[in-house]
Formats: structure tokens, sequence, C-alpha cells
């Protein structure tokens, strides 16, 4: 069974625009005082559950066809893509001898280069220029 308006899009719904599906429930055997006097909530749960007009039988390849099944079949493979993210684990190489002193350059906000040197007061490869400068 298929929704032809979504569940979500009737839970959605302001007052106004259920009463639009009004016609389809007094066909269900609901009368016009009747449906005036029903909560919201459960005008709703009438819409969703009752209106016969409103959900339809589809074989699957037609329900493949459906917006909800497109939408579906878009949040699985974003599902798919965060799973496989999640299982990989990047780690950093660990070099062959430890760096214990800081670059001496500049990023471009004027902070001091984060990245490690051999020695105290050399410059990393990315900011060997800045040591040409000034000289």
């Amino acid at each position: 069974m298929h929704h032809i308006i979504s569940r979500g899009q009737i839970n959605r719904a302001s007052k106004v625009d259920l009463h639009h599906l009004a016609p389809g429930l007094i066909r269900a055997g609901l009368t016009l005082e009747e449906i005036n006097e029903i909560e919201v909530e459960e005008l709703r749960k009438l819409i969703i559950n009752k209106l016969p007009s409103n959900i339809i039988e589809v074989c699957g390849g037609c329900h493949d066809l459906t917006v909800s099944s497109e939408i579906w079949r878009k949040n699985q493979k974003k599902r798919e893509k965060r799973k496989v993210r999640n299982k990989r684990k990047w780690r950093r190489k660990k070099s062959a001898y430890p760096l214990e002193h800081q670059c001496v350059g500049t990023v471009r906000n004027g902070r001091r280069c984060r990245h490690k040197v051999e020695l105290e007061g050399e410059y990393c490869k990315t900011h060997a220029y800045q040591k040409q400068k000034t000289t």
C-alpha cells in the first residue's frame, strides 16, 4: 500500500489544508459536522488511515518510481557512504626521526607555522621561501 499524499506531508499540513481532503472523508462515511468537530491530530490520523482515495496498491516496479522511493534511495546512498567513511581510519605516517623543533616561518594570518623541523631556527619546506626574503 502506498500513500499518494505522504504521511509526513499530512503531519505538516495546516488545518485548512486538511479540510481540503474532507470530501474524501465524507465519502468514507463521516459527516461534515463530525469533521469540523474533530481535533487536528485526530483528523490527521483519519486522513492517513481512512482516506480511501489517498491509499493505493502499487507493484514493486511502480513503487520504485515514487518520490518516497527516490528519497529513500538517496538517503540510503548517504548512509552507505557514511558507513564506509567511518570504517576508514586515517593515520599519520610516523617519520623515521622525531622532529622536535618548530618552523620559524609565518602563515598568512601572521601566526607562526606549526610544522616541525630538524634543527632550531630552520624553515619547513612550505616556508623555505621566507628564509630567502630575510637574507
